[in-house]
């Protein structure tokens, strides 16, 4: 007869018990399913929208909005300037989230919005989410809002620039990014809003070297 108070069945119930209290109480990454479990930057990172050349369809919300339309037929800069001065960051980073054709005009909107470092916290997390031409996409858009001066106000950058600074350094570290994109990961932390952030003792990148 199988009795409850078997020795084994005992120990198998307690084992059970310690697995269920690790994944409640310490969240373990494998009970979660989340693989960035302790990650600085990565840790709380929605999945990366698809921001490669597709044929997705473009929702009728942006079809129909006069701006939008004209901004992602032109991508020119007059347009993207005015798409960029009424959506400002906050709306370009929800339009990034649709991916395809909206999510790449409002990342190259982004460096025109005056207050476009309120997105580097979400493009540190993309540019490590990302490979390929979506990858270089968000590599240029850090790029291009750390060199581009702001005209009006201070934005409120709420660690953005540093979770940034460490993505970037993670992949100028990382030998197996592609050179094009680890160049361009270092000239970017040369920028006076990254090389603050930059430990010297620790990062590769010297002023005036080529990557290595």
């Amino acid at each position: 007869r199988f009795h409850a108070t078997c020795p084994r069945v005992n120990r198998y119930v307690s084992w059970l018990w310690l697995a269920l209290a690790c994944c409640t109480l310490f969240g373990c990454q494998r009970c979660s399913g989340n693989p960035y479990q302790g990650d600085a930057i990565l840790a709380d990172a929605a999945a990366a929208p698809s921001l490669e050349p597709t044929d997705q369809p473009i929702p009728e919300a942006f079809q129909k909005d006069a701006l939008w339309n004209q901004a992602m037929q032109s991508e020119d800069d007059i347009d993207l300037a005015s798409l960029a001065d009424r959506e400002g960051a906050s709306g370009l980073l929800d339009a990034l989230e649709v991916g395809g054709k909206v999510g790449q005009t409002a990342l190259a909107a982004l460096p025109m919005a005056d207050d476009a470092p309120v997105a580097f916290r979400r493009l540190s997390q993309l540019v490590l989410l990302t490979q390929g031409s979506a990858q270089q996409r968000v590599m240029q858009t850090i790029f291009s809002i750390a060199e581009t001066p702001i005209h009006r106000g201070e934005p409120i950058d709420d660690g953005g620039a540093e979770l940034c600074a460490m993505a970037l350094t993670r992949l100028v570290q990382d030998s197996k990014t592609p050179a094009p994109l680890r160049s361009l990961a270092i000239s970017t932390l040369r920028l006076p809003a990254f090389v603050v952030f930059v430990d010297a003792s620790t990062n590769p990148m010297t002023p005036g070297a080529p990557p290595g």
